[in-house]
């Protein structure tokens, strides 16, 4: 009786480890997808990121959920949508943050600099000299 149970205990675990990796290979190859096809500002390519986070959430993967949201602040910009992409652009930031993922913030730092180029050039050299600094220190290439 007690193999049976350890035997079903390993099988359920296996079972959801397994699962679970799946899942995690589903987020992250949407997320890693070239730059151009991620920020098509479809609203069919919204939901795509949308639900990606969602699922990311669902298993507690930080770094899909946070991913997710990248690109969800990108297309959010390039609809016009500047609040929502800036909220989500915070969102991203304070996850990476969590996971101590510098690189990956100083990205994102770099990525928000440029887009406030137009609307406050002080704020804008400001993340983007932040961004950089973060990268390079991480050894983070910066497209």
């Amino acid at each position: 009786m007690k193999n049976t149970v350890r035997f079903l205990f390993f099988l359920f675990s296996s079972l959801l480890f397994s699962q679970e990796n799946s899942l995690i290979q589903k987020i992250d190859s949407l997320n890693n997808l070239p730059y151009e096809k991620r920020i098509e500002t479809s609203s069919h390519n919204l939901k795509k990121y949308l639900n990606n986070a969602e699922t990311a959430r669902s298993i507690d993967y930080q770094k899909g959920i946070a991913d997710s949201y990248s690109t969800i602040s990108l297309i959010y910009f390039y609809q016009g949508k500047y609040d929502l992409s800036t909220d989500y652009f915070f969102r991203t930031v304070k996850i990476y943050e969590n996971l101590n993922l510098e690189g990956e913030i100083g990205y994102q730092y770099s990525l928000y600099g440029y887009r406030l180029r137009h609307t406050d050039i002080e704020k804008s050299m400001y993340y983007m000299q932040k961004g950089i600094y973060l990268a390079e220190k991480n050894n983070r290439k910066i497209n």
